[in-house]
């Protein structure tokens, strides 16, 4: 392991040490959400939230071409391993399934709480009375997956 002294600045794993301050840098993480409808079991709506990219109603298409230009290092998702995976290994984003290594925060929060009483993803955003639509928001979703993921990551 390198050391590094007082006021030099050195790359070193996926931490970065510059003036005594450390800073963690995270791998590309690709924050991804489906709404399915429950009749006709497809795919109406998806979320994603990459880097600076944040966006809903994403295609499949879309998706594809967001992936293989910025290549992330992870897809990452709440339930996503039983749920969201089943519907995108059926389509043409399944090679990015199968390639893409996948954490599940709600496997995390298993892990990490196993006396919590429920894992499922708090959706403030449901209870807004100045929202629009009560319908799920694969966007916001993905920001509350990735803030999920954030808290996890510091308790482990």
């Amino acid at each position: 392991m390198q050391t590094t002294q007082i006021g030099e600045s050195t790359q070193q794993g996926s931490f970065t040490k510059s003036n005594n301050a450390i800073k963690h840098t995270f791998a590309k993480i690709a924050f991804l959400d489906l709404e399915v409808s429950t009749q006709t079991r497809k795919i109406q709506n998806i979320g994603v939230l990459l880097d600076e990219f944040a966006c809903e109603q994403v295609s499949v298409q879309n998706l594809k071409e967001l992936f293989t230009s910025q290549k992330p290092d992870f897809i990452c998702g709440h339930n996503f391993i039983a749920f969201d995976k089943a519907y995108l290994s059926n389509s043409s984003f399944n090679v990015f399934v199968q390639t893409v290594p996948i954490i599940d925060t709600l496997y995390l929060s298993l892990l990490l709480f196993p006396d919590k009483a429920t894992h499922r993803l708090e959706k403030p955003y449901k209870h807004d009375i100045h929202r629009e639509s009560p319908a799920n928001s694969p966007l916001q979703d993905c920001k509350n997956t990735k803030n999920l993921f954030i808290y996890l990551n510091e308790c482990f």
